[in-house]
């Protein structure tokens, strides 16, 4: 879905989005390093996409994702956020070769992490 190259540009574009789009959310970001930052999107974007035929290990590894994202004081408001950050950015790094039906089914798949996440931080939310 996303060549490396591609990858590689979507993390920055996801981000420089990101920041544009949601001044205030930069604020979480204060105590963090930006580049180690974007190569753990890059992984977890890898992670996810490998696992996209292993919904049990990417529900369990989402889930995880969620609740750590708790601590991030991510809340689910945060997650539109996301999702339109990263429409924008496949959309970018695809460029020409970004087609109505990759669009479409990338849509999908961050509709998808999302609720899993969700899910995730509601269930220690309902704990706690």
């Amino acid at each position: 879905m996303l060549e490396e190259k591609e990858l590689d540009q979507f993390v920055d574009i996801f981000y420089k989005n990101f920041f544009e789009m949601a001044p205030i959310v930069e604020l979480l970001f204060k105590n963090t390093e930006l580049g180690p930052q974007k190569e753990e999107l890059k992984k977890g974007i890898q992670k996810i996409l490998s696992n996209l035929d292993n919904r049990i290990e990417l529900d369990k590894y989402l889930h995880e994702l969620g609740i750590r994202h708790l601590a991030y004081q991510i809340r689910p408001n945060h997650y539109r956020l996301v999702k339109n950050s990263m429409v924008e950015a496949f959309k970018m790094a695809k460029g020409d070769n970004c087609t109505d039906t990759l669009l479409n089914k990338w849509i999908e798949r961050v509709d998808y992490i999302s609720e899993k996440m969700q899910e995730g931080a509601q269930e220690v939310e309902k704990v706690g």
